[in-house]
C-alpha cells in the first residue's frame, strides 16, 4: 500500500513539474510571437536549454545566451558612440525589463564638451548630443533587432554631465508585464508617498505613481501627470532647451532631498536619474541604489 501511495505522489510530482516547464515554454514562445525576431539556429538551442523533460525534472533555463546577447549589445553601442562621438564611455551596460532595454555609462563626456561644461555651457552640449543621438539611436535599433530581436521604437536620456554618466531608456511596442510580485506593498506606499511630498516646491505632484523593482540595486518610479502648464507649452513650442534646464532644476531638487529617500530605501542612492515622456506628461525616476 506505501508502495502505492509513493508511486502516485511520483506521478503527481512528474505532472506538476510538467507543467510548470511547459508554461516557461509558453511564456518564451509568446515573447516571440510579441514582436521579437526568430532566429532559427539560435532559437531552436535556446529552447532545447529551457526544456529538458529526462527524470521528470526541468534543467536551468537558458539565461546564459541572453546575458551573452547583452553583452554584445553593451559592446555595440560603446563603439557606435565612439564612432559618432569620437570618444567612447569608459562603461557601457544594458539590462533588459518588460518592453524596456536600460543602458547605463559612465565617462561619455569628450574634450570640447568638458570645456564646455567647464564654461557652463550646457545647454550647447545638450543640443549637440540630441542631434547626434537621434543618429545613434536609429543605427543601435538595428542592431538590437539583429541581435535581440524586437522592435524599440523610442528613447529617452539623462545625461549627468556633473557625475559624468548617464543612463539611456529604449522602449517597445509591445507592453509585457513581467513584474516583480514579491516586491513589499509597504514599501511601494512609502517610495510614493515621499515622491509625493519632496514633490511639492519642485514639480506638479504625480497623480500617479507605479513602482518597478528592476534588480536589487535598481527601481523605478513612474509618475503620471507632472508637467505643468508651462511645461506643456515649452513642450508644444519645442523649446527642448528650456526643458533641459527645467529638467535638471527638478532633479537637483530631489537630490537635496535624497535622505528621505534613503531611509525609505535603508540603503545609500548612489545615483538618481529622471527620465520626461512629455508627450504622455510622465516622468521616470530611477533610483541606483549601493
Amino acid at each position: 500500500m506505501n508502495i502505492l501511495i509513493i508511486g502516485k505522489w511520483k506521478k503527481l510530482l512528474y505532472i506538476e513539474s510538467l507543467i510548470h516547464g511547459l508554461t516557461s515554454v509558453l511564456r518564451e514562445v509568446r515573447s516571440f510571437l510579441c514582436g521579437k525576431k526568430f532566429r532559427p539556429k539560435k532559437d531552436r538551442l535556446r529552447f532545447s536549454r529551457i526544456v529538458n523533460v529526462k527524470g521528470g525534472t526541468f534543467l536551468r533555463k537558458m539565461l546564459d545566451t541572453e546575458q551573452e546577447e547583452l553583452l554584445h549589445l553593451s559592446s555595440s553601442f560603446s563603439k557606435i558612440l565612439k564612432r559618432r562621438f569620437g570618444k567612447g564611455p569608459e562603461a557601457c551596460f544594458v539590462i533588459s525589463h518588460e518592453n524596456r532595454l536600460i543602458i547605463t555609462i559612465r565617462h561619455f563626456l569628450t574634450p570640447p564638451e568638458e570645456v564646455l561644461l567647464g564654461k557652463n555651457k550646457t545647454s550647447l552640449i545638450d543640443q549637440f548630443r540630441s542631434a547626434v543621438m537621434d543618429l545613434v539611436f536609429e543605427e543601435f535599433a538595428h542592431e538590437v533587432y539583429r541581435v535581440y530581436g524586437g522592435s524599440y521604437t523610442t528613447y529617452f536620456a539623462d545625461w549627468d554631465y556633473m557625475t559624468n554618466s548617464a543612463l539611456l531608456v529604449m522602449e517597445g511596442q509591445e507592453k509585457e508585464q513581467m513584474r516583480d510580485f514579491r516586491m513589499d506593498p509597504h514599501f511601494q506606499d512609502l517610495l510614493s508617498e515621499e515622491i509625493l511630498k519632496n514633490s511639492v516646491g519642485i514639480q506638479k505632484p504625480p497623480s500617479l505613481i507605479d513602482v518597478i523593482k528592476v534588480r536589487h540595486n535598481l527601481v523605478i518610479a513612474v509618475c503620471v501627470g507632472v508637467l505643468m502648464p508651462i511645461d506643456k507649452l515649452m513642450y508644444e513650442q519645442q523649446q527642448f532647451g528650456l526643458l533641459s534646464e527645467r529638467s535638471r532644476e527638478i532633479k537637483r531638487g530631489f537630490l537635496a532631498k535624497m535622505n528621505g529617500f534613503e531611509q525609505v530605501f535603508s540603503r545609500e542612492v548612489a545615483n538618481l536619474y529622471i527620465t520626461w515622456d512629455y508627450q504622455n506628461d510622465t516622468s521616470h525616476m530611477f533610483f541606483s541604489l549601493k
